[in-house]
C-alpha cells in the first residue's frame, strides 16, 4: 500500500515544483486571473477533462451509464449543455475585459446580479470543493493502511490545492491541466482491457461486465466504509 504513497507525493511534488517554476511568469492581474488571456484551444479542451472528469465520473458516473443508458446523459447535463452555450458566447463575453463571472454579471445586469451570482457560486464550490478535500482524505487514509487519519489526510489536500492555486493562480491549474488530462485519456484507454479481462468475456453479454463493476464499487465503497468506522470508532 505504501508504493502507492510514494506514487501520490511523488507526483504531487512534481506538480507543486511545476507551479513554483510557472509561478515566476505571473507578471500581471491578467496573466493570474485568466493566463493573460492567451490559452490555447489544446490547454482550454484539457482543462475541461480535468475539470468534469474525476473519481465521480469513474465509479458512479461509469456504472449508473451502465445501468441506466443513455438517459444518464441528464445527471451531468448542467455541464455539457454549459459548454455548448458558452461556445457561442465565448467571443461576446471575451469583450466585457472582466475576470469573473460575478464581474460580467454587474456590468450587464447590476450590483444584484453580482451579488446573486457571486452566493450561487459559493454555495456550489464550497460543496464540490470540500467533498475533494473529503475524498483526498480518504484516499491518503486508504493507501496507508489508515496510518494517516481521514482529517489529517482531508488537511494535507486542502493545503495542497490551496498553495497549489495560489501560486500562480490560472496559469498554474491551466497548465498542469494539461499532463492530468492526457493522464486521464491513457488511463480510461488502459483501462479498457483490464475491465473486458475482470469481466470473463469480451463485449457481447451484460452479465460478465455487470459482475465487473459491482465488484469494483463494492472493493472500493469496501475500503471507504471501513474508514469511516475506523474514524468513529477511534478516541477524540
Amino acid at each position: 500500500m505504501h508504493l502507492y504513497l510514494y506514487i501520490i507525493l511523488a507526483y504531487v511534488l512534481t506538480l507543486l515544483a511545476f507551479n513554483i517554476i510557472r509561478s515566476r511568469r505571473v507578471k500581471s492581474h491578467d496573466d493570474f486571473m485568466v493566463t493573460g488571456r492567451s490559452l490555447s484551444i489544446r490547454v482550454m479542451v484539457f482543462t475541461l477533462i480535468c475539470t468534469w472528469i474525476g473519481s465521480g465520473t469513474f465509479i458512479s458516473g461509469a456504472e449508473y451509464a451502465y445501468r441506466a443508458g443513455f438517459s444518464s446523459l441528464w445527471l451531468p447535463a448542467g455541464a455539457w449543455i454549459g459548454i455548448a452555450v458558452i461556445y457561442f458566447l465565448a467571443g461576446r463575453i471575451r469583450t466585457f475585459g472582466q475576470y469573473t463571472i460575478g464581474d460580467i454579471l454587474e456590468v450587464r445586469y447590476g450590483r444584484f446580479a453580482r451579488l446573486f451570482g457571486a452566493v450561487a457560486l459559493v454555495i456550489a464550490f464550497v460543496t464540490i470543493v470540500s467533498y475533494q478535500f473529503r475524498a483526498g482524505g480518504y484516499i491518503l487514509n486508504v493507501v496507508t493502511d489508515g496510518a494517516v487519519s481521514v482529517a489529517w489526510g482531508q488537511a494535507l489536500s486542502a493545503f495542497f490545492v490551496i498553495t497549489f492555486t495560489a501560486l500562480a493562480g490560472m496559469m498554474a491549474v491551466a497548465y498542469t491541466d494539461l499532463p492530468n488530462g492526457i493522464l486521464i485519456l491513457v488511463a480510461c484507454v488502459l483501462a479498457v482491457p483490464f475491465v473486458v479481462h475482470a469481466g470473463g468475456e469480451w463485449p457481447g453479454r451484460r452479465r460478465p461486465f455487470r459482475r465487473a463493476i459491482s465488484r469494483c464499487s463494492a472493493g472500493i465503497s469496501g475500503r471507504i466504509r471501513h474508514s469511516r468506522r475506523a474514524v468513529i470508532s477511534s478516541p477524540p
